[in-house]
Parts: C-alpha cells; sequence; structure tokens
C-alpha cells in the first residue's frame, strides 16, 4: 500500500494526530463562523485551481483565501484560520519560506491545521516539518491537487465545522 517515504510520513501523521488529540485545542463544536482555509503558494495556477476545487467542494460552507507571498498572508492571519496549506518553498517575493514558515504559522496561531506542500521527497524535511507541529506533508505530483482536497475534506469532517 504505502512505500518508503510516504509510508513513513503516513505512519508519522498518524502519531502526531494521536498526540494532537490528547494535547491541543479540539474543535469539536460547529460554530456561526464558517472556518478559514489559507492557501500560500507561489504557483498561481496551483493556487487558483486547488481554491476552484474547494470552492466546487464547499460552496459558500468555507472562506478561502489565496496568497502568494507570506506578509498578506501573516496579516490576514491575525482575524485566524483554522487551516494553512503551504508551500514549502516560494519565490523571492516572500520574506519566510520553508521552516521558518512553518514556525511562524505555529507560533501565530498553534491550533491551526498546516498542511506541507514541496516538490521535493526529502525525509529529513517531512521529519521536521512534523516535529515543528505540520499536519500533513505532501509531495507535489499531478494527483497531489485530488489528494489536497482528500485531507481537507477529512480535516473539515474529523473537526465538525460544517
Amino acid at each position: 500500500m504505502f512505500h518508503g517515504l510516504n509510508k513513513i510520513i503516513y505512519l508519522k501523521r498518524i502519531i502526531h494526530e494521536q498526540l494532537r488529540k490528547r494535547t491541543m485545542f479540539n474543535f469539536k463544536k460547529k460554530t456561526a463562523k464558517k472556518p478559514n482555509i489559507f492557501i500560500i503558494e507561489d504557483s498561481h495556477v496551483f493556487l487558483q485551481t486547488l481554491k476552484l476545487k474547494l470552492k466546487k467542494m464547499y460552496g459558500g460552507k468555507v472562506q478561502i483565501k489565496g496568497f502568494t507571498e507570506t506578509e498578506t498572508f501573516f496579516e490576514m492571519m491575525k482575524d485566524g484560520v483554522e487551516i494553512v496549506i503551504m508551500d514549502y518553498h516560494l519565490d523571492e517575493q516572500s520574506s519566510v519560506e520553508g521552516i521558518a514558515l512553518l514556525e511562524k504559522i505555529k507560533l501565530t496561531s498553534p491550533g491551526t491545521f498546516v498542511l506541507v506542500l514541496t516538490a521535493e521527497e526529502d525525509l529529513a524535511t517531512a521529519k521536521k516539518c512534523f516535529d515543528l507541529g505540520a499536519d500533513s506533508y505532501m509531495v507535489k505530483s499531478p494527483e497531489s491537487l485530488d489528494k489536497v482536497v482528500t485531507e481537507i475534506h477529512a480535516r473539515i469532517a474529523l473537526t465538525n465545522f460544517l
């Protein structure tokens, strides 16, 4: 079923989720506020396609905001965000990327679900992301858009946001 890095990432995600359930704030009740999904991605095509897929799935039930640079992203995070999908490697327009971006997200909003997307399949990077609080780690591929949507759908269902 799983091979190599994918198996390790999958097992790490299960362990991390179990620990999170025991130690972190858990969103178990429905709220009147629509959940926010923030996407920070430097590829406009990938960003728009992902936003479109999520909007198609949820319509107006969630607020989806996309960012291509970190300054506006962090300004908007002050209002609260439940889910962040972040590209690990951003272009030079952003002042923060990778591990530093993940750390800043978790410092700003520790209870936020963070899904890290990257073009590289590197076990050390995946491990470091999980150690710093990432909830999911995915390597970009032709199927990754559908995997991201499935992961977000599972998270929303798990937390009973809708």
